[in-house]
């Protein structure tokens, strides 16, 4: 997966117990998309049956997982969707980390065009990071909070919060979201 996603992390978040069977792809990344176009609809229900039914933790990691599929195929509203489920679940089970991971809802509501909803959930991205030492995560959501007030017409803020997340993503090597958010930075100075 992190061919297909570069700049994810791994995170600890398997249950207890013997895993679930998957197919083996063997590393076949067309394999693994073609299993996932296949199974998109049913990944999504479970996420809305986890939710439903208290599996708190693991449908708002399996939403993360799902989300970022959706994100590549351009299903911005499903993404939306089961982002939202994602942060409700997060906040149920009281996980810090799948809460911050779900709060990618504000990428589905910025690219929807819903900027408001992306400031919102970008700030509680970014407190819920710095909250708990997740650098990375803050430096994400610096980026997405500066992108959002920008477009919403708060320049001077946006411009100091995309200097705040170039200047960590450089400090943690993240070339690829460093020059990203220089790209966002260029149009605030054109």
């Amino acid at each position: 997966m992190p061919d297909s996603f570069p700049g994810l992390r791994q995170c600890a978040s398997a249950p207890v117990g013997s895993a679930p069977g998957l197919p083996a792809f063997g590393g076949d990344a067309q394999t693994a998309r073609h299993w996932y176009d296949r199974e998109s609809r049913v990944l999504q229900a479970a996420v809305r049956l986890g939710q439903q039914h208290e599996f708190h933790r693991l449908a708002s990691y399996l939403a993360r997982n799902t989300v970022l599929h959706l994100h590549a195929q351009g299903a911005f509203r499903d993404f939306r969707e089961l982002a939202q489920i994602a942060v409700a679940a997060a906040r149920r089970a009281a996980d810090a980390q799948a809460l911050c991971l779900s709060l990618a809802l504000a990428s589905a509501h910025q690219i929807l065009g819903e900027f408001q909803s992306a400031t919102e959930a970008a700030e509680e991205g970014l407190r819920v990071a710095r909250s708990h030492g997740d650098t990375v995560s803050e430096a994400a959501f610096l980026d997405l909070v500066g992108w959002a007030h920008i477009v919403l017409g708060r320049l001077s803020e946006g411009y100091d919060l995309l200097l705040s997340g170039i200047a960590l993503h450089r400090e943690l090597g993240a070339c690829r979201r460093e020059s990203i958010a220089l790209c966002n930075l260029s149009t605030l100075l054109l």
